[in-house]
């Protein structure tokens, strides 16, 4: 780690050419990565003890992974899914179905129209990310909220599985780590799951 423990220009220098990566990729590309990638998310082992699931709604102009596929089996498997809203600087785990009418949030990003937060936690939280490396470190769009996420569950004892999703070009061999950044527990791209010792 820097000295001065300062990592913002080097994480905004990945971000954007990470960003840069993925938004190139076709649409036919994109989905055929993101149907490998499901494949492999539908096989983890945490994802098929779980009772709840939380994870994001697809930007898709940015090319992020298409979560749709899975959407709709943990919906056929009964588990209850939430997904992430943003309230001010904080993260709101909602409830949602498929099927349920989505609006652009304060960043653009696809949320629910209506807000039903659920009072449990999820076992497992998909997280999105711009780029990730092998150690778990993660670099997401640099608001910060899921590592405040992440921080307000540990102050009140909970521990989620930590599933971050990307294609396998976002995963590089290491990233710059500050003290507040979450660790993942796991990698999924559709090439390879890497398990976080």
């Amino acid at each position: 780690m820097r000295a001065d423990g300062d990592w913002t220009t080097e994480k905004s220098a990945v971000r954007r050419r990470m960003i840069a990566l993925r938004s190139a990729l076709s649409r036919h590309d994109w989905e055929l990565r993101s149907r490998a990638l499901t494949a492999k998310l539908l096989c983890l082992d945490s994802v098929v003890r779980a009772e709840q699931v939380m994870i994001y709604l697809p930007f898709v102009a940015r090319r992020e992974v298409d979560t749709s596929i899975f959407m709709s089996w943990l919906e056929a498997e009964q588990k209850t899914v939430s997904v992430p809203v943003v309230k001010g600087k904080d993260l709101v785990a909602s409830r949602f179905h498929v099927g349920d009418r989505i609006v652009s949030g304060c960043f653009g990003q696809p949320e629910p129209a209506i807000v039903r937060p659920l009072p449990v936690v999820a076992d497992v939280i998909i997280v999105p990310l711009v780029a990730a490396d092998r150690s778990g470190t993660r670099i997401g769009y640099g608001a910060g909220c899921y590592d405040r996420f992440f921080a307000a569950l540990q102050k009140r004892g909970f521990t989620p599985h930590a599933v971050g999703i990307c294609f396998s070009f976002q995963v590089l061999d290491t990233l710059p780590f500050d003290p507040w950044d979450r660790k993942l527990d796991c990698i999924v791209t559709e090439q390879e799951v890497i398990s976080i010792q």
